[in-house]
């Protein structure tokens, strides 16, 4: 596999992004490289999202033909927002593998970017309660992903949906492949 641009291009142009977004950071491509070793994307997706029948999948990419690029189903709630966070389950997991305790985990998920970077300890804090106190909805999701990164250092990256990072592109492309397996 190759791509379009060079590792160190990046086609989403950062001045047009919005440098006070209310997910958390938005994605300087500037900052990160592509073939970065210490970066993986993630992406989900649900095909018949929320109707019978739903199929979810989920990406990981490395970078190019990386051995821990990943295309691939899971069991559990059908969801496209069930499906990213999979999907940073398996990013995480695939970085202890490699011995990684310091990695960039880039998505254009703000529920994972906001809930890791904003929310997880004041849901902790108030017994798993959103600021309405409701019922945190993936509570079971994100104590997974706190629980395995707690010696790790991660920084969760918002990448806008659509701004043809390449990395975000193949985890889409990834994601989607694995909805059409049965």
């Amino acid at each position: 596999m190759s791509w379009k641009y060079p590792p160190n291009s990046y086609y989403y142009d950062c001045q047009s992004g919005s440098s006070g977004s209310q997910y958390g950071q938005p994605y300087q491509g500037s900052e990160i490289c592509f073939t970065d070793p210490e970066t993986v994307y993630i992406k989900g997706a649900c095909k018949n999202n929320g109707r019978e029948g739903a199929q979810g999948g989920i990406g990981t990419c490395w970078g190019p033909n990386h051995k821990f690029n990943t295309s691939s189903t899971f069991s559990g709630r059908q969801t496209n927002q069930s499906a990213s966070l999979e999907a940073a389950t398996k990013g995480i997991e695939q970085a202890k593998a490699q011995n990684k305790d310091k990695i960039t985990v880039c998505t254009d998920n703000q529920l994972i970017t906001q809930g890791m970077n904003e929310w997880i300890d004041k849901w902790k804090a108030n017994d798993w309660k959103t600021s309405k106190n409701k019922d945190v909805v993936h509570k079971e999701q994100f104590a997974k992903l706190d629980s395995m990164t707690r010696d790790m250092n991660v920084e969760w990256k918002y990448v806008p949906a659509g701004s043809k990072v390449e990395g975000n592109t193949e985890a889409r492309r990834l994601a989607k492949d694995a909805t059409r397996r049965k």
